[in-house]
């Protein structure tokens, strides 16, 4: 029996070590060359410099097949930023993947067809591209103490809360990650192994596809319905409000602190979303009962949503914040959408056209002697 027990233990001890030995060796090579870069390590934001990626897109039939986006030597996508910036105003669009606009080619994003639209009526108007797919709240406060406060931009476009429904897994790590301080065993494993980082990126790529945030397309002519009593939904958005909307509207305070310590402009745009009320316009779907998950239908999605759209609201309310109300005046159309969230190429040209009737009028008075 001791002798089995001795055969037992032995196995085990040899298992343990070749684990470690493995992860020993894939943390040497990965250190060496990573062929799965990330945007993300530990609570540090790694952007890409100077990089061009060239996408065949065979999944999305609404796009164009060859997508191509670059980054700039700053990491963002746009122009490069003016020699003499001090004449200029400076404007950085700040979000998740539906400000990258990941899946449009260089010239196509909503930053892009905002920037040619301003300089009709304004000069010397730079516009850079500082959305990252999967950003929420808590990436955006990292990007902006690491990054654009440094770069001290004139304004802040941000449009914020698909990326935090949800979570409430951001309050320790925004205390952890403002501070400079390590909040748990794994937050110091995820700044210091790359191993570690990646295993815990793809987590997080894994819960945006759980969660349908991921690019994809959606056949509006085949679906299931799914009709929810409103008590039932009453219920669940009250539990969700009381679970995690209050830590978003915390993050959102913070941006704004952080705006205004750094005197910086900060515009709120709200988060638009094809599904809730209403029929699409081209194939006839009813975006309300669109069975999106196995718990939820297009309205119950879109009503969770709006949760956080009125914090970033009221948030700019209270602080006399100029807010775009995008979720409102985007009309809900599989002509603007390709999927839940993100928009098609007349869908980015529709976002600049409601943007800029709002702030063209803002930056005039703000700038007057940029004039055209």
């Amino acid at each position: 029996m001791r002798s089995t027990g001795k055969k037992i233990l032995k196995k085990f001890f040899y298992v343990l070590y070749l684990l470690i030995v493995v992860a020993l060796v894939l943390e040497i090579i990965l250190r060496i060359y990573n062929p799965f870069p990330t945007g993300i390590k530990g609570d540090k934001i790694v952007l890409r410099i100077n990089t061009r990626y060239e996408v065949e897109n065979n999944d999305i039939p609404v796009l164009e097949k060859r997508i191509i986006h670059s980054k700039n030597s700053m990491g963002f996508r746009g122009p490069e930023m003016p020699s003499d910036k001090e004449n200029w105003i400076s404007v950085f669009t700040v979000g998740g993947s539906t400000t990258e606009c990941t899946y449009l080619s260089d010239g196509k994003t909503w930053t892009d067809r905002l920037q040619k639209k301003i300089d009709s009526s304004l000069n010397n108007v730079w516009f850079n591209n500082a959305g990252l797919a999967g950003h929420s709240t808590f990436g955006h406060i990292i990007l902006m103490n690491d990054y654009l406060i440094k770069l001290k931009p004139s304004m802040i476009l941000m449009m914020a809360g698909v990326n935090d429904m949800g979570r409430n897994d951001l309050t320790a790590s925004d205390k952890y990650s403002m501070k400079g301080t390590y909040g748990s065993v794994a937050s110091f494993f995820t700044k210091n192994s790359e191993l570690v980082n990646l295993i815990a990126n793809l987590m997080r790529a894994r819960r945006a596809k759980t969660n349908r945030l991921n690019d994809t397309w959606f056949d509006l002519k085949k679906y299931d319905t799914m009709k929810m009593p409103e008590q039932e939904m009453k219920e669940r958005l009250k539990a969700h409000q009381l679970r995690y909307v209050r830590g978003y509207e915390q993050r959102m305070d913070s941006i704004v602190k952080i705006c205004n310590q750094q005197n910086i402009r900060l515009v709120l745009i709200t988060q638009p979303a094809l599904f809730g009320k209403g029929v699409d316009s081209l194939s006839g779907a009813d975006l309300e009962q669109y069975k999106l998950f196995n718990d939820a239908n297009g309205l119950m999605w879109w009503r969770t949503l709006e949760l956080y759209n009125d914090v970033t609201r009221s948030v700019a309310a209270k602080n006399n914040i100029l807010l775009i109300d995008l979720a409102v005046q985007l009309p809900k159309s599989s002509r603007y959408f390709y999927d839940m969230i993100h928009f098609t190429d007349e869908g980015a040209l529709k976002v600049s056209e409601i943007i800029n009737e709002q702030l063209s009028g803002y930056l005039l008075k703000l700038y007057p002697s940029h004039k055209n």
